[in-house]
């Protein structure tokens, strides 16, 4: 079991360095908000895709 609970936490790792990746390139940005997540008992960032060029105010 404590190996499942490594390999989740990497996974989740990386996929923190990919939404990092993203936002630092201007494809997402984090919508400031925050939802509760029961099955980790945390809160988690809200990501948004950043809307085209045209479609912006």
């Amino acid at each position: 079991m404590k190996e499942k609970s490594k390999l989740y936490a990497e996974e989740c790792r990386m996929i923190e360095e990919v939404l990092q990746q993203l936002a630092s390139e201007g494809v997402v940005y984090d919508t400031g908000e925050r939802r509760w997540s029961k099955r980790l008992q945390s809160y988690q960032v809200v990501w948004a895709k950043v809307p085209p060029k045209n479609e912006q105010s």
